[in-house]
């Protein structure tokens, strides 16, 4: 992945910061777990998605104010 902010912010989907996609993921995440297993079957691909947008997030909630600031530059 670039280190574009645009991409950035359209990889986190509605979330308008990092910890708001953080903060959504990991809402997903716990309702995921409590609901039936055949529901979570059916959703896993929402699972695998929010566990990835939650990455992402994390990663540049950390490290993205440096490598814009070097594209930036």
């Amino acid at each position: 992945m670039k280190p574009s902010q645009a991409l950035f912010l359209a990889a986190i989907g509605p979330a308008l910061s990092a910890e708001e996609a953080i903060e959504d993921a990991a809402r997903f995440i716990a309702c995921w777990r409590n609901i039936p297993r055949w529901r979570q079957e059916r959703r896993l691909p929402d699972l695998v998605r929010a566990k990835q947008q939650r990455l992402v997030a994390r990663y540049f909630r950390r490290h993205g104010h440096l490598l814009w600031a070097r594209e930036a530059a």
